[in-house]
């Protein structure tokens, strides 16, 4: 699959019996459709299907961003807001083919579940730091430069 911002190929990164999908250009993740409340319910996090739909919300005001294009099918995602003061907008796919974080978005997301103190969501942020780091280790890093770090 070719990731929607940047176009590169992406990689598969398993996990708790769920695949992710990874850019390690742009360093943004795809999860297909329930994958993201699948992986923290297997976390631990409870009701995390109806924290997601919560945190969630269709963006109102006009994008700041390009429209992208769903992986899967292909169609415009919608932009969704996190939070009430929407400092992350995430793309998803308005047929339910899943959500697209870009570079660091997952991050801040996590954080902020794991912030809210409900059980589980600290061991799902703690997760994500781990899966997904921040900086990418030497071994990692593009050929003929240091390493990359997300935003």
């Amino acid at each position: 699959m070719r990731c929607p911002r940047c176009r590169a190929p992406m990689i598969i990164v398993e996990r708790n019996e769920i695949e992710l999908d990874h850019c390690l250009e742009c360093h943004g993740v795809w999860f297909d459709g329930e994958e993201l409340a699948l992986l923290f319910t297997s976390l631990g996090a409870q009701d995390a299907g109806r924290r997601l739909a919560e945190i969630m919300a269709p963006r109102g005001k006009k994008p700041r961003e390009r429209a992208l294009a769903c992986p899967r099918c292909g169609r415009k995602m919608d932009q969704v807001a996190v939070g009430s003061g929407a400092e992350v907008l995430l793309d998803r796919c308005r047929r339910g083919d899943g959500i697209w974080f870009d570079g660091g978005e997952l991050h801040a997301v996590a954080a902020r579940l794991g912030a809210s103190g409900a059980e589980g969501f600290a061991r799902a942020a703690a997760f994500v730091e781990e899966v997904f780091p921040r900086t990418l280790p030497p071994e990692a890093a593009p050929a003929g430069g240091p390493a990359a770090e997300e935003t």
